[in-house]
């Protein structure tokens, strides 16, 4: 089969098999605002015709990518017959009968083919010259273009111009393609991501499994579980019990009918989030804030650092073309296997929010109880306020100055409360004034343990949760941020 009829079928087949781009414009460029017009024009000169249609998509392209523009040239005329054809065939070769210049604005035309076409390249300025065609006759001519762009969404320009063999020139073309580096700023924004700590991970994680110092491995409150009753014990269930933090067997009815009431229950919080608090404000405590989950044996310890791991590398990579390719795999894979550190950390923090909750709750409730106490010991009419307006977020040092009046100190010793640095120094200056305290009213202070551990329980959540907020933002969150990025930037097309 002849070279030509090659070509033509190669550059059909291309032309017919890519997706309609709006990036043809004809004598009078676009704006880079407006929409791209369609994409094939026809260029006329004489009686020769040229009809032009580009390869392009209708995502932007990429940096470094190439774009074909095909030009199907036709002479007017009635096709010679095959004899006709036969008597010239081995004569010298035609001169030339038209030419295609080329101009290139941003892109870079890299080579012109076509049967018997000869061209001269030079980057941004190119021409072909195309044998005389005989009447009827038809060529095709392929135009490779490497597209550029330094920043954004740029526009890459071939104007292109047709010649007659008497230098008549025909209207101006400009194929358009838009080009932008997706790879490139892909890469500047996972540079942005590792820079605000997605690359440190593994210190985080580190972090996590050490203990830290300056937290006590003590409680300074503890609330007594239950006021006893006597007479024998009818019946038995198991209960949680805060000062011990774990589960016994308590009484509830009794032969003579009283029954065993628990001091630390309460109206306005639930049992069962109250307990789950304890737990694992206590498990911080015994550690020194260390997660257990996450030392060396803890279920959760390997596949963290896998994946800490790997997404340090992946931002670390260095910048090439293919950067976009799997991204989506990647993050899609890596949140499915840190979905279990992304709930134990959303639970440490729901658990540190809600504990902040509860101690609002629980210290409005003690101060209605205990000034009630005080009205009917002096005859006075309380003026409390209600519980659903001192619940909520409250700095946790102002609730335990809030309830240090009731617990026996004098006033001097309340008002030393607001020197203290930070909510455990509060908690641990009331406490030691509590034990100086010759005679202290034992029913006060069994209103006033439950509502000062729950208290302590929300300082010592209050202190590990912000690094459970790094795991959240860093970790779990650099991922969301990769995906997000390559969303935002990957979009070219190829």
């Amino acid at each position: 089969m002849p070279l030509k009829t090659l070509l033509q079928i190669f550059v059909l087949t291309v032309v017919s098999t890519v997706s309609t781009s709006p990036i043809w414009a004809q004598t009078e460029p676009a704006s880079e605002s407006q929409t791209l017009p369609p994409r094939s024009a026809t260029l006329t000169v004489g009686d020769l015709t040229a009809e032009i249609s580009d390869s392009g998509q209708a995502a932007p392209h990429a940096v470094g990518s190439s774009a074909f523009a095909s030009i199907k040239l036709k002479m007017a005329g009635t096709p010679e017959s095959r004899k006709a054809k036969k008597k010239t065939r081995n004569k010298a070769p035609e001169p030339v009968g038209s030419t295609i210049d080329f101009e290139a604005v941003e892109g870079e035309i890299t080579s012109i083919t076509g049967a018997k076409v000869t061209s001269s390249v030079n980057g941004q300025t190119a021409n072909a010259q195309i044998p005389r065609l005989r009447p009827g006759e038809e060529t095709t001519v392929l135009v490779e273009m490497r597209l550029k762009a330094s920043a954004g969404e740029q526009v890459n320009l071939l104007k292109v111009t047709l010649k007659d063999a008497a230098g008549a020139s025909s209207q101006l073309a400009e194929l358009r393609w838009m080009v932008r580096d997706c790879a490139g700023d892909y890469y500047r924004e996972l540079q942005t991501i590792a820079a605000s700590g997605g690359s440190q991970l593994s210190k985080l994680l580190a972090e996590l499994r050490t203990p830290d110092k300056s937290l006590p491995r003590t409680w300074i409150f503890r609330a007594s579980s239950t006021v006893r009753s006597r007479g024998r014990c009818l019946r038995y269930r198991r209960q949680w019990d805060p000062e011990e933090y774990g589960y016994r067997r308590v009484c509830v009815r009794y032969r003579d009918g009283e029954q065993e009431q628990p001091t630390t229950a309460s109206t306005s919080v639930n049992p069962k989030e109250e307990r789950e608090i304890f737990q694992r404000a206590n498990a911080f405590l015994r550690t020194g804030g260390a997660d257990p989950k996450l030392s060396r044996k803890g279920s959760l310890e390997w596949v963290s650092g896998k994946v800490a791991s790997d997404l340090r590398l992946y931002l670390e990579q260095p910048p090439h073309p293919a950067l976009c390719t799997g991204a989506t795999e990647f993050t899609n894979y890596y949140l499915k296997q840190s979905a279990g550190l992304k709930a134990h950390a959303e639970g440490v923090i729901n658990s540190a929010a809600k504990a902040r909750e509860m101690a609002a709750a629980k210290t409005a409730e003690a101060k209605q109880v205990l000034a009630a106490m005080q009205t009917e010991q002096s005859g006075e009419t309380p003026t409390a306020t209600p519980i659903s307006d001192q619940s909520g977020e409250q700095p946790l040092r102002s609730l335990v100055i809030e309830l240090a009046p009731y617990s026996g100190l004098s006033p001097e010793a309340v008002a030393a409360l607001e020197q203290a640095p930070d909510d455990l120094a509060v908690l641990q200056t009331l406490k030691d004034g509590m034990d100086t305290v010759a005679e202290p009213d034992k029913a006060a202070r069994a209103i006033l343990m439950p509502a000062l551990a729950m208290i302590e329980a929300a300082v010592h959540m209050t202190r590990v949760e912000a690094r459970y907020q790094d795991v959240r933002t860093k970790f779990i969150g650099g991922f969301e941020n990769v995906k997000a990025a390559h969303d935002k930037f990957c979009v070219c097309g190829g």
